[in-house]
């Protein structure tokens, strides 16, 4: 499932998933899951770091070429247009580290399975 999101009016699809973790994973030289839920677990969002914003920004950018992948569509976004943006609009950010929140495999709720009699 792709979520959407609008940046300066325009809306692109979302997908934080394997895909999106895999880009990041890769521009990062981050080699495993666990590397990567220990780099987010560093990063500082409460002091607004530079480095942080703006992994939170590439971490968007992957999620955006994702859904886009998965819908079938051509999008084109920049890293930097997503660090901007969240620059102009305060309650950007905290959407998107909602929606990468509820997306990760281990904060998703779990459908109890039937079990087989």
């Amino acid at each position: 499932m792709t979520d959407k999101i609008k940046i300066y009016n325009k809306e692109y699809p979302v997908k934080f998933g394997n895909g999106a973790i895999k880009r990041f994973c890769q521009i990062k030289d981050i080699y495993n899951l666990p590397g990567f839920f220990d780099h987010l677990r560093k990063l500082d969002l409460g002091s607004l770091k530079i480095d942080a914003v703006e992994d939170i920004a590439l971490i968007l950018k992957c999620a955006i070429e994702s859904g886009s992948e998965l819908k079938g569509v051509e999008v084109s976004i920049s890293q930097s247009m997503i660090f901007e943006w969240f620059g102009d609009d305060m309650e950007a950010m905290p959407k998107v580290i909602g929606l990468l929140h509820v997306s990760l495999p281990q904060n998703k709720k779990k459908e109890p399975r039937e079990k087989n009699v």
